[in-house]
């Protein structure tokens, strides 16, 4: 992000599925995300091999929450308005 070209943040995003406001399927967009974190190994290490099953798991978790379809997999955010 181009610091030139924001003159702040007026919301701050929390993922935590509890207090979801706001859900999104990225079943798609799931391999490009696993294929980023595999490849910055200081967002993690996938030591047992488990990663994809991690979170295709809290995926579903918040699909279902969310209401979506079963195969599907959603993050979901709630957001805190910082402007005032």
């Amino acid at each position: 992000m181009d610091p030139t070209k924001h003159r702040g943040f007026h919301q701050v995003m929390f993922t935590r599925a509890e207090m979801c406001a706001s859900c999104h399927d990225v079943t798609n967009a799931l391999p490009r995300k696993l294929d980023a974190l595999r490849s910055h190994v200081s967002q993690h290490t996938d030591v047992d091999g488990k990663l994809e099953e991690r979170m295709r798991g809290w995926g579903a978790m918040v699909a279902q929450e969310a209401g979506l379809p079963d195969g599907r997999v959603a993050e979901g955010f709630f957001a805190i308005d910082s402007a005032g």
